[in-house]
């Protein structure tokens, strides 16, 4: 399939805004994925409340990487511009290391042991 865009100064300003807007949802992601655990650390809640308050918190992290890296597939299909691909795929990558495994919830929200004995 060839591709729809193939003025490069029209690919050069997809490009470039598809990595400001990346690294502005990246960082926003990580801003107030930090924040809301700071504040979840802080406090003294039950196990339950943790919970409640980690999971909107990965979800908001989750989706600020998604929307650049399906917005960067998209200009993909429009280009065929290889870059686009890596950028979605680094996205990706960062979606994943932030998989909640439990050894992973039990140091980001410090629980301590018997919280991590109702866990299991």
């Amino acid at each position: 399939m060839p591709p729809v865009v193939t003025d490069k100064s029209v690919m050069n300003i997809l490009l470039i805004a598809m990595l400001l807007a990346a690294a502005a949802c990246v960082y926003l992601a990580v801003f107030f994925y930090r924040k809301k655990l700071k504040a979840l650390q802080q406090g003294n809640s039950v196990l339950m409340e943790k919970f409640n308050t980690y999971r909107p918190a990965l979800a908001q992290f989750l989706v600020l990487n998604e929307v650049p890296a399906c917005l960067s597939m998209i200009f993909y299909l429009l280009t065929c511009a290889v870059h686009f691909l890596v950028i979605a795929g680094i996205l990706w990558i960062n979606m994943i290391l932030k998989y909640p495994a439990k050894s992973k919830i039990f140091n980001e929200l410090q629980l301590n042991t018997a919280e991590q004995m109702e866990l299991n």
